[in-house]
């Protein structure tokens, strides 16, 4: 298991995903260049106090609550200590925080559409309903299956490969 550092260490650079445009290609900061470019990372920073402490205690709250994601999934794993299983269960948590953060922030288009859509395919077809999901959030609208549920052709294409097969190896081991 790699340290947050270790992690850090492998990539490239930033890319950067305007969340009012889910469609536009990610703006790249390379880590080469960020003596520079270091500006452009400027809205990360929060200088209003009370907002930052109330966003720390929500990120501290998001955190537990991805810890005990991974914690529950992982138990789903034959082999949890396979560094493929790994890496495809750290894809899996990514995917969940990003649909989190998409049904708060109003990208999916109706308040609770990811909660409901989870709510009503039920945790027995919770694995399955996450393939589909996943897949429809990777297929552009006009390429999609026209005959699809209703529920999942509402959600919006998501740009950016997070979503695409190469990083569908989690499904494979995941039982739920």
């Amino acid at each position: 298991m790699l340290t947050p550092f270790q992690q850090a260490r492998r990539y490239a650079g930033f890319h950067i995903h305007d969340m009012n445009r889910p469609n536009d290609a990610p703006e790249a900061v390379l880590l080469s260049d960020l003596e520079r470019e270091y500006s452009r990372l400027n809205f990360l920073v929060d200088t209003g106090g009370e907002n930052i402490r109330r966003k720390m205690e929500i990120s501290m709250q998001a955190g537990e609550l991805v810890g005990k994601l991974y914690d529950v999934f992982l138990k789903q794993y034959k082999d949890p200590s396979n560094e493929r299983a790994l890496k495809s269960l750290n894809a899996l948590c990514v995917r969940l925080v990003f649909c989190l953060y998409a049904e708060d922030a109003g990208v999916f288009g109706r308040p609770n559409m990811f909660h409901d859509y989870l709510r009503d395919n039920g945790l027995r077809h919770a694995r399955q309903a996450l393939i589909d999901l996943f897949k429809v959030l990777d297929t552009k609208p006009e390429e999609r299956d026209p005959y699809m549920p209703d529920d999942l052709a509402a959600f919006p294409y998501v740009n950016g490969g997070l979503f695409s097969d190469e990083n569908a190896d989690w499904q494979d081991k995941l039982y739920l």
